[in-house]
Formats: C-alpha cells, sequence, structure tokens
C-alpha cells in the first residue's frame, strides 16, 4: 500500500489528516514487518 492510498482510506473513515500520521503511514510501509509501539515511537522520536 501507498501512502496516499492509505491517507485516503484514513479520510473516508472520517479521520484527519496530520503530519504525524503521515510519519506513521511512512514506517509501516518502510518497515513492512511486525514491529511494537515502543519501536514506532522510536522511530518518530528519530524524526
Amino acid at each position: 500500500m501507498k501512502t496516499q492510498e492509505a491517507i485516503h482510506i484514513l479520510k473516508e473513515q472520517g479521520h484527519k489528516y496530520t503530519d504525524k500520521r503521515k510519519d506513521m503511514i511512512n514506517i509501516f510501509i518502510q518497515e513492512d514487518k511486525y514491529i511494537n509501539a515502543k519501536h514506532v515511537q522510536q522511530l518518530m522520536n528519530e524524526n
């Protein structure tokens, strides 16, 4: 899935677009494997 597809799905579900959500989507796309919340938070704090 691409970032824009995921953002479109979020908007369809009534969620707002934010830069943090975009960053989180990109993390999930790049990792392409299971990662826990702590690891996601660490990656987001690096940016």
